[in-house]
C-alpha cells in the first residue's frame, strides 16, 4: 500500500493535533503592529498611522470625530518609494462607509505595480 493510502495511525494523530493547534494559536495572535515595512513591501502598520494621522488633522478641525480602524489584512503592496497621501476616499468609489484613502503615486524600482491605494475603514466616535 502506498504511503498516501494508508490512514494515520493514532499515535500520529496524536502528535498532529497539538502541531495544528500551535499553528492556529500563531495566526490567531499576529496582529496589525507585526506587519512593518520591509524593502520590498509596505506594511499594513504603518498605512494604518498615515491613516490615523489623517483622522487626527481632519479631528481637530473640530468638526465629526472619527476613528481609523485597521485596513483588510490580506492587502499586500509593494514599498512605496514617495512619501503616502491621504485623503476620504471619494464617494465615487462606491464603498459603503467611510474610509480614508491611503496612496501610493510611485513605488520602489521592479515592483509589480507603480502605484497603488489602500482604503482604511473609518468610523465616528460614539
Amino acid at each position: 500500500m502506498s504511503t498516501s493510502a494508508r490512514s494515520l495511525s493514532p499515535s500520529k494523530l496524536f502528535l498532529l493535533i497539538p502541531a495544528a493547534l500551535t499553528m492556529a494559536q500563531c495566526f490567531a495572535s499576529w496582529s496589525i503592529e507585526d506587519d512593518r515595512s520591509t524593502p520590498a513591501k509596505h506594511g499594513l502598520y504603518e498605512i494604518q498611522e498615515k491613516a490615523q494621522r489623517f483622522i487626527a488633522q481632519q479631528n481637530a478641525k473640530g468638526r465629526e470625530q472619527w476613528i481609523a480602524l485597521e485596513p483588510n489584512l490580506k492587502t499586500v503592496v509593494p514599498r512605496c518609494a514617495v512619501p503616502l497621501k491621504s485623503v476620504w476616499t471619494p464617494k465615487e468609489y462606491g464603498l459603503s462607509a467611510p474610509s480614508v484613502m491611503v496612496s501610493c503615486t510611485q513605488t520602489v524600482p521592479g515592483s509589480w505595480t507603480k502605484a497603488w491605494r489602500v482604503h482604511v475603514p473609518a468610523m465616528q466616535k460614539q
